[in-house]
């Protein structure tokens, strides 16, 4: 059964009235039953899933069913289903269509939901704004998209005019909008000019696009209706900022300061990429970069790799049990490698031939960033344990001496 137990169910209650008082006010018939029983319907929620939305988010009780709850899960149905509208229906059609256009949406409302109940209480011009800069996103082609877009010529124009002929999409989500809307609905909450934007253009130069550089908050190219329906397909494929934020929406929620850059100065100091004083990637075509994917970038999810917990204590972890291994065989492997705690400015000083040993010492990212600890420890013959030992009495040592290199730049607090 999909119900609470009774005493499961009076606590709960308990909760919900304590946090929202509010809730004693509204009438049952005409505002409680009504506003539960459309997200049950719409969304195929389950009665503990609504339990959940209630303990998270009890305010949506009181929105208004016709004037705003109705008209915003619409609203976020179409985002979600990247539904294009070409107004050229038979009436008789229409019905069914719309049938068609619940079922769909119905999984994809209610996996937005479950992850972010907040987003009920978003103001549908609030959600608007945020979708039309994401859309923005999609559509700043950078130069090597268009590039690409000219060699595939008539082959990719045929593929866009065929997309755009569709009016429902029963996929879900291929805009960057609703691949957000669905991976990271959380991001919606946060502020678009103080919080959204200086993320994305702070990941655009990680990933060595200009790509921001095009795109306007308040831009007048509008791509959808104010119903969130789409007037044409997007482009299949636009350029790298768009496509490494669709494969991991969730890095946009990461702050700027305590996340995003300490982990970009990580990589950039131990080698796995190559930034400017401002932050920008510098290309290298070059060097063999089989870790990385989109020409010398570092994935959306390896940025999310907790620092501290993981990167740092399996780094030098690594560079110990290589330094013992140097001793024994009398190499100099050790030296070779970057230390993400002493180089402060980010420089290496090493030759090229230095740079082409370190690369090849270096553990790929896949398993630094991407694995759990018995698969690090099982690649390279370490003993899981010890391993373990060394992360407990040297995290918070890397931790704070990584913090302290950050405050001696930055100013930020040490934690």
């Amino acid at each position: 059964s999909n119900s609470l137990p009774r005493a499961e169910a009076m606590t709960a209650v308990g909760k919900l009235v304590r946090s929202y008082p509010t809730v004693l006010g509204l009438s049952v018939e005409t505002n409680l039953k009504p506003t539960v029983q459309l997200l049950l319907s719409r969304c195929n929620l389950h009665n503990k899933d609504m339990a959940k939305i209630l303990k998270s988010y009890p305010e949506f009780l009181g929105l208004s069913l016709e004037t705003n709850l109705r008209p915003k899960i619409d609203y976020i149905s179409n985002v979600l289903l990247d539904y294009i509208r070409d107004g050229s229906l038979p009436e008789d059609e229409v019905e069914e269509e719309y049938a068609l256009w619940l079922e769909d949406a119905q999984e994809l409302l209610r996996s937005c939901i479950i992850r972010h109940p907040p987003i009920l209480g978003l103001a549908i011009d609030n959600l608007r704004r945020k979708v039309a800069y994401f859309d923005a996103v999609d559509c700043a082609v950078s130069v090597d998209a268009a590039l690409d877009m000219m060699r595939m010529g008539s082959a990719n124009s045929a593929m866009a005019t065929a997309k755009s002929k569709g009016v429902g999409k029963s996929k879900a989500a291929a805009s960057l909008a609703g691949r957000i809307l669905l991976a990271a609905p959380s991001t919606y909450s946060l502020n678009l000019e103080d919080n959204i934007v200086p993320t994305v253009q702070c990941l655009a130069k990680f990933w060595g696009t200009e790509a921001h550089a095009m795109i306007d908050i308040d831009g007048d190219r509008a791509i959808r209706d104010e119903n969130g329906c789409l007037f044409k397909a997007l482009p299949t494929r636009s350029n790298v900022l768009s496509s490494q934020l669709r494969e991991y929406p969730a890095v946009l929620t990461l702050s700027i300061e305590g996340n995003l850059r300490p982990t970009i100065e990580f990589y950039n100091k131990t080698g796995y990429v190559h930034l400017d004083s401002g932050g920008r990637l510098i290309p290298n075509e070059d060097r063999r970069r089989d870790t990385l994917i989109g020409g010398g970038t570092v994935r959306g999810r390896y940025l999310a790799t907790s620092l501290y917990n993981r990167l740092l204590p399996r780094w030098h972890y690594f560079k110990t049990q290589i330094e013992a291994n140097s001793t024994c065989t009398g190499s100099n492997n050790a030296s070779i490698l970057g230390d993400p705690l002493c180089d402060i400015d980010g420089s290496t000083g090493m030759s090229d031939e230095q740079c082409v040993q370190e690369e090849q010492l270096r553990p790929p990212l896949h398993l630094l960033a991407g694995s759990s600890d018995q698969t690090f420890c099982a690649k390279y013959g370490f003993a899981l344990d010890d391993y373990e030992q060394y992360r407990r009495v040297e995290g918070g040592k890397l931790k704070f001496n990584t913090q302290f290199a950050n405050w001696i730049k930055t100013g930020r607090p040490i934690d």
